[in-house]
């Protein structure tokens, strides 16, 4: 199984709606039916883990979900048969993906076309804490940076994949994912991070103290100067919007639950 995240834009104004059904769902009288419900969608689409946030830009919002899977054509085929099946929770998510991004879950042009840019794992950081979690987010790629981006990748892979390796884990990352995702409007770099809690300031932090550091840390390097120069030429962001906006959704209690399923029968 593997792990995979991906990025839809959001309809002016659905950012509320999106929030406002996933507490739904968390907060379902019939908990019980609708863990069921989902949990059957899930063996229906081939996963065993699901997560969602939303993230907030200047030029508007954005939907990214994680899933575990065999691979995301696998899994969005299985989601179309579970939707010609009529299987409730796969119906209810192509009528939300509809209202609040305009795509069509039936349509194989909503499968996203990935390609996964770098993996990256770190046991030992895990273990730091027990408190981990996990976010998912995306910049923007300018329309000429893709092929460029894409060689930058290769760049982070061979040649200087010692410092990247050492930056991620001076900032206490256990997992990392990167992928390059295409869509006929925009083309993105999605991100996925495992950390523990008490990194979130030292990754996330946009203020000026964090961005004009000048000191020994490994988070203020000429590694991370130099990927963050060469991430502002490719996406157009300044240096404080490649600090992401994200609230999550809330869906690790989900999963989580969805885990112990086989305990209700």
């Amino acid at each position: 199984m593997s792990r995979f995240v991906f990025v839809n834009t959001l309809l002016p104004g659905k950012a509320e709606k999106v929030k406002e059904i996933f507490r739904e769902i968390k907060d379902n009288v019939d908990h019980r039916q609708e863990l069921q419900d989902r949990a059957d969608a899930h063996d229906i689409m081939g996963i065993s883990l699901w997560n969602a946030w939303i993230q907030h830009t200047p030029k508007g919002d954005l939907l990214i979900q994680c899933y575990e899977g065999s691979s995301p054509e696998t899994v969005f085929a299985s989601l179309r048969a579970g939707i010609e099946a009529k299987a409730p929770l796969a119906v209810r998510e192509r009528e939300f993906h509809l209202a609040v991004t305009g795509e069509d879950l039936s349509d194989p042009a909503s499968t996203p076309k990935l390609t996964e840019v770098m993996a990256l794992e770190f046991p030992a950081n895990r273990w730091k804490s027990d408190k981990h979690f996990s976010i998912g987010f995306a910049h923007p790629l300018l329309k000429d940076k893709t092929e460029a981006h894409e060689k930058f990748c290769t760049q982070e892979r061979g040649e200087t994949f010692e410092k990247i390796s050492n930056l991620l884990r001076s900032y206490e990352i256990s997992k990392f994912l990167k992928f390059i995702q295409k869509t006929p409007e925009q083309d993105y770099i999605v991100y996925y991070c495992e950390f523990p809690q008490s990194a979130y300031d030292k990754i996330f932090d946009s203020s000026d103290k964090h961005l004009s550091a000048k000191n020994n840390d490994l988070s203020y390097s000429e590694e991370w100067k130099w990927i963050a120069k060469t991430l502002q030429e490719h996406t157009g962001l300044t240096a404080k919007e490649l600090f992401p906006n994200v609230e999550s959704l809330g869906c690790d209690q989900i999963s989580v639950e969805l885990a112990f399923r086989p305990g209700w029968k």
